[in-house]
């Protein structure tokens, strides 16, 4: 697949591999391309900040500046596996100085401590690695305006959509700062016109069936909300 992309002349793909971990995920692959970017999701503060510099340094040294970063301020269920729990303003304060301190490590290189060798892995990023994120909520959005570099929204309707790009473009300028870009996840069905692009989506829903789509959504809520089936 990244193959694919990269001799297809696309910018790059999101690894976001879990199980598998993500960043040894783009690592084992980026030899097999030339130009593409891996934007790997990361969590901060699971991986010690100077830790993460050295991995994105060494990254780089073999593949190029070609490494982003995907900042997910965390979900409960994954953090949660490594006995890290936060509430949301917790959560974003510490996504406010990891990725602070992960950046002053990168942009240091990383040295060698072996004695009578002087060898360190420069950095090729001048600013840093870059983040891109999201934040939904006012206090996402602020959060996002502090550290993202590119930020992400669901596509939804097209008012909903300015509303938040304008919301997000305002809160990085209360932080003196701007977007280098901004964009929207979206699904795309590639058929000859848009009759069969049509068919074919409707298609999905049926093949699906309402009882498996009603599954999911509850299992989605219930995930999301924390909330379980009491035993009678």
């Amino acid at each position: 697949m990244a193959q694919t992309i990269d001799q297809g002349g696309f910018f790059g793909a999101l690894v976001a591999t879990w199980p598998n971990d993500p960043l040894t995920s783009a690592a084992s692959v980026a030899g097999f391309t030339e130009k593409m970017k891996f934007l790997v999701a990361e969590y901060a503060g699971l991986t010690p900040a100077k830790l993460l510099a050295e991995q994105a340094l060494t990254f780089e040294k073999f593949h190029g500046s070609r490494l982003l970063f995907n900042h997910i301020n965390g979900t409960p269920q994954r953090i949660g596996t490594y006995g890290v729990t936060l509430t949301p303003e917790t959560r974003y304060a510490l996504g406010e100085s990891y990725w602070k301190e992960f950046q002053e490590h990168y942009t240091k290189g990383n040295r060698s401590l072996f004695p009578n060798t002087d060898f360190t892995i420069e950095p090729t990023t001048p600013n840093g690695i870059p983040l891109w994120g999201t934040g939904d909520s006012a206090a996402g959005i602020e959060h996002a305006g502090q550290v993202v570099n590119v930020y992400l929204l669901m596509l939804r309707e097209l008012a909903k959509v300015k509303d938040q790009f304008g919301r997000a473009q305002e809160a990085a300028q209360r932080h003196g700062r701007q977007y280098d870009d901004m964009g929207a996840l979206t699904s795309v069905i590639v058929r000859k016109d848009q009759k069969e692009a049509e068919k074919a989506f409707y298609q999905l829903f049926e093949k699906t069936g309402v009882e498996l789509l009603k599954h999911k959504l509850n299992v989605s809520i219930q995930r999301k909300t924390q909330w379980r089936t009491k035993p009678r």
